[in-house]
């Protein structure tokens, strides 16, 4: 399971993201380092990404601008105008599990009630928390502990891939003969890889 400190620091910023208070300098800028629970935004005194840093006079935490949610509105309405043109599945709602997914919404919203509902669940979450030794929070969703003892730690395993790609386009090279190991075609392998954009991100330290 992820360190306690790193899937805090992740919960953190997704309420940041929920509640738009992410600075704008920091959004895709390794150039800054940003505190999370602070908010204090500074400029990185090393460079830790391959990507450009974008420069800028000063580390200011001034948030970014409430553009996600007019995005998400925008998405919204674009997607009901095809609702008169989709006769047997009016909404977009009805097209993703109707036509994409192939299961009714019904069904799946049965299927989770059954889950969240079931008696287990409570049984099953004081179980987490006699082994983790305090109550449970959100980010425990991603508890692992009932997964089989892996052979590697997960620093291990950050050595390994980081030694085998050191850089994303080491790691767009191998694409290819990943999927082919997975039971594509040269081909086909190929023309996936081709497809694929490899885009460098920075570490979560």
């Amino acid at each position: 399971m992820p360190h306690q400190r790193d899937v805090r620091q992740v919960n953190q910023v997704m309420e940041r993201i929920v509640t738009q208070t992410i600075p704008e300098v920091v959004v895709n800028n390794p150039g800054v380092d940003w505190n999370p629970y602070t908010n204090e935004v500074k400029a990185s005194a090393e460079v830790d990404s391959e990507a450009s840093a974008i420069k800028t006079k000063n580390a200011s935490n001034a948030r970014e601008l409430d553009t996600r949610y007019a995005m998400l509105l925008k998405t919204f309405l674009a997607a009901r105008k095809a609702d008169p043109y989709s006769p047997t599945a009016p909404t977009l709602i009805a097209r993703r599990f109707e036509e994409d997914r192939e299961i009714p919404e019904t069904r799946v919203k049965a299927m989770l009630e059954q889950v969240l509902t079931s008696p287990q669940a409570a049984q099953i979450a004081k179980l987490i928390e006699t082994r983790l030794g305090r109550p449970l929070e959100p980010f425990d969703i991603w508890y692992s502990g009932f997964r089989p003892n892996n052979k590697y730690t997960e620093a291990q395993l950050d050595e390994i891939v980081g030694k085998r790609y050191p850089n994303a386009e080491a790691y767009k090279k191998d694409i290819p003969n990943l999927l082919m190991r997975l039971g594509f075609a040269p081909e086909r392998a190929k023309y996936i890889a081709d497809n694929i954009v490899v885009d460098p991100t920075r570490g979560s330290e």
